[in-house]
């Protein structure tokens, strides 16, 4: 179970897959009895947990420093699959800085894609396959040996060419 703590405000979403639809938590300020917490759109207190793997996206509406704490996952349980010609958003849960060709990843195939945000832009990595005197892994726009290292909870879009596992 992870908890998720911070500066929230009136209306801050969080959005996360059921295995079937996208749902919505709310975060409103505590009202007559109800406390300040995130709510279902039904406008129940959530009891969703998020297990170790679980994603999900926080849209705040001022920027405000998010804290995560829970079990980090590792070994087996922290394999994980994108599926085949779809992109998945991937957090990095490891706790310490880890670099993109660092990432163990199973059944890449050549141009797979790797879209992350550096901040200001969209920056694509492609991978490739080894080539002469060059290593197989994931490569910048101009052809340079990626060394894009990902921070504790950085996320990272992968859409590989078929079913890809990773783990941190």
């Amino acid at each position: 179970m992870q908890t998720i703590a911070g500066n929230f405000q009136e209306n801050d979403q969080i959005q996360y897959w059921d295995g079937a639809q996208l749902k919505n938590l709310t975060y409103y300020n505590a009202y007559g009895s109800d406390p300040a917490g995130w709510y279902n759109a039904d406008d129940s207190l959530a009891t969703k947990t998020f297990a170790p793997g679980e994603g999900f996206w926080v849209k705040v509406a001022k920027e405000t420093d998010v804290s995560i704490a829970g079990k980090v996952v590792t070994g087996e349980e922290g394999k994980v699959t994108a599926p085949a010609r779809s992109f998945t958003l991937l957090a990095l849960s490891y706790p310490q800085p880890t670099e993109i060709n660092k990432i163990a990843f199973t059944g890449l195939t050549e141009n797979d894609q790797i879209q992350y945000w550096d901040g200001t832009q969209l920056k694509n990595l492609t991978y490739y396959n080894a080539y002469g005197s060059d290593p197989a892994g994931w490569y910048n726009a101009d052809d340079s040996l990626a060394t894009k290292t990902f921070e504790p909870g950085e996320g990272f879009w992968i859409c590989p060419q078929k079913d890809v596992g990773f783990q941190f």
